[in-house]
């Protein structure tokens, strides 16, 4: 079964240690988390919960059932403490979520909350991940889907990752 990809969201909020909970109890498919394993390593040392195996892009499915697909960060995290310096990196962990749904690698994608003005202080015209902007600089360099806009989804509006792709905005 493919696994459901989740970005950890704003690496100094609650969405690192909302995933790290994820591994305490059984899921029905594989889940990878996107982010910096280093800084969820040391928040899962923090709070006392298990640390995770590291995915590792390229396998054909995920060989634990929580794992981290690692995207390290330029500055260290301070929780509570944003740093628009992060900001990039945390719109690429956008990225490789929505590309590995486009591309049928992961079957789904969940979004933990990032912070709108960090990544606006970064000085990246940034509404929402219902509208990536530009795609990042890595994507735009490899040909994936470079400058494509992705469909807003409403509360509670969660389409299986095959009907997003159809209903997909070219314009």
């Amino acid at each position: 079964m493919p696994a459901i990809a989740i970005t950890v969201g704003e690496p100094a909020g609650v969405g690192p240690e909302l995933c790290l909970r994820l591994a305490e109890r059984e899921w029905a498919a594989p889940l990878v988390l996107i982010g910096d394993k280093t800084a969820l390593d040391v928040r899962a040392a923090a709070l006392g919960l298990t640390v995770l195996p590291e995915f590792l892009a390229g396998e054909e499915s995920p060989a634990h059932p929580v794992s981290i697909w690692n995207h390290p960060l330029p500055e260290f995290v301070i929780p509570g403490t944003l740093n628009p310096q992060n900001s990039r990196e945390v719109l690429y962990t956008l990225d490789t979520a929505i590309h590995g749904c486009v591309t049928g690698y992961f079957a789904a994608m969940v979004t933990a909350p990032v912070h709108k003005g960090a990544i606006n202080d970064a000085g990246i015209a940034f509404t929402g991940p219902h509208r990536v902007p530009g795609r990042s600089d890595q994507h735009a360099a490899r040909g994936d889907d470079a400058g494509r806009r992705w469909p807003a989804r409403g509360a509670g509006d969660h389409a299986p990752a095959a009907e997003g792709r159809s209903r997909r905005d070219h314009g």
